[in-house]
Formats: C-alpha cells, sequence, structure tokens
C-alpha cells in the first residue's frame, strides 16, 4: 500500500525518522512510502531503499500533496501519515488485521479507517454513536461526523485526500493555516459528507507522538532522532513540550 508522506526537503529528517519508527514497531509493515522532494532525497533513499518512493514535487503544500497523488485513482486506499507525527506503539496485531480488512474492503462507501482513538474523537460530539458495526480482529467501528483530528496517521481512499486539498487556496500558505481551512470561520469543523463512511475504532490501538510544537522540535522527537542516529538538519530549536496522541489502556 502507498504510505502518503506529507513533508519536504527541509522536514526529511521527521520524515526519516516517522518512516524508522514503523520499521521498528512494525517490521513487516506493508508500506511503500512516497515521499516528496524538491531538490534530491539522497539520504532517505540510501537508508530505507525499496521502502521509499521519492516524488518530485512542487515546493508549495497543496501542489505537493496533488502531486503525490497525481497518478493514483480516487479509489485507491493508501496510508496517510504526515511527517508532523511518529508512532511510538502500536498494537500489530489489531492494526495489521484492519489493514486486510481495509485491503479487501468492497464498499467504496466506507473511505477511511482510523485506528487511534484520542482528544476530540473522545467526544461523542464528533461521532455518530448510533452507527456502531463490528470490524475485524474483535473492533468496533463508529462513523465520525467530522475532520477532528484528521491528521493522525489512518488509511483512507485517495479521493478523500485529493478532495480535501483541492478545495484548499491556490496561493501558497503555511502548515498552521490547514487546520483553519478545516475549521472553517463560522461553521466550525468541517463536517464528512453523509455518504462518506470515515470511521474509527471504539478502542484505541495506536499512540502517535507530534514531532514539532510551534515551529520546534519536540524534546520527545528529537530523543527519537538521536536514537536512531538521525541528524537535526533542520536547525530546529528543541522544546521540552512533547504531546503525545493515544492512551494505549483506552
Amino acid at each position: 500500500m502507498k504510505a502518503i508522506v506529507l513533508s519536504c526537503d527541509k522536514y526529511h529528517p521527521m520524515a526519516d525518522n516517522m518512516i524508522q519508527s514503523y520499521n521498528d514497531l512494525w517490521p513487516n509493515h506493508p508500506f511503500t512510502f512516497r515521499v516528496p522532494y524538491q531538490v534530491h532525497p539522497s539520504l532517505l533513499v540510501q537508508r530505507h531503499g525499496e521502502l521509499l518512493e521519492p516524488i518530485n514535487t512542487p515546493p508549495d503544500i497543496k501542489g505537493t500533496l496533488l502531486a503525490l497523488l497525481e497518478d493514483l485513482p480516487d479509489n485507491e486506499w493508501v496510508y496517510w501519515c504526515i511527517d508532523d507525527k511518529f508512532p511510538i506503539a502500536l498494537d500489530i496485531s489489531v492494526v495489521s488485521e484492519i489493514f486486510e480488512y481495509v485491503r479487501k474492503m468492497n464498499n467504496e462507501n466506507v473511505q477511511g479507517v482510523l485506528f487511534c482513538r484520542c482528544r476530540g474523537l473522545l467526544k461523542d460530539q464528533n461521532l455518530r454513536m448510533d452507527t456502531i458495526v463490528d470490524g475485524p480482529a474483535g473492533t468496533k467501528f463508529v462513523e465520525r461526523k467530522n475532520y477532528w483530528q484528521f491528521w493522525i496517521h489512518q488509511f483512507m481512499r485517495v479521493s478523500v485526500l485529493r478532495n480535501l486539498f483541492l478545495s484548499f487556496p491556490d496561493e501558497n500558505f503555511k502548515a498552521k493555516e490547514m487546520d483553519t481551512f478545516i475549521k472553517g470561520t463560522f461553521t466550525g469543523i468541517k463536517k464528512y459528507k453523509r455518504k462518506q463512511k470515515m470511521y474509527l475504532t471504539l478502542q484505541n490501538y495506536a499512540q502517535f507522538g507530534e514531532s514539532t510544537h510551534r515551529g520546534m522540535l519536540t524534546s520527545l522527537c528529537n530523543q527519537s532522532m538521536l536514537d536512531k542516529g538521525i541528524e537535526n538538519s533542520t536547525n530546529m530549536d528543541v522544546c521540552e513540550f512533547s504531546p503525545i496522541m493515544g492512551d494505549m489502556e483506552t
């Protein structure tokens, strides 16, 4: 399965850390990571070989994402994994079953599956609690109402990503502005269309660290990079704040 990595040359060390974290936690994972570059991804290719599919993209965020998806049909499943999140714990027995479930999915109305339940997704107001269905490996799925926690790594059909980014402004913008595009000004968080069945597991099966916070590298990401021998060539300062998404006991 293609893993779509929203990144750029400057942040390749964080993408490197994210990919290696999957390699460590899930050694037989099914992903080929599509990573954008503007000059040359030599370090990433050297470290990850056939697990990496470098794609030359424009420097802007919208152009980058659309270029990563350009040759993929709307109905194809991909794994959405931006470089600003990296896994620190995965219930592999369950997550691998969810992958197989998604891979064999025939129902085209099902367009997303997320297995990390945290933060706003712990609140019933963001879920359709009358839609609980059985999933693989004894899991239970519930439909999501909206784009809360859209940036967490998850399985998704290409059309969801493509249509969302096509709705973003054409002029260049900063990554932090994307939250405002999703939240809107007056209507609150953008809602999924009812025909889009975007599922979430009722139980949490993953834990993610955040790579950055307010333009600085988190101490958790910095330590993860140090442990993996990844140089912080971003020249970003390190902050002590290290938010973690997902409680493995939930």
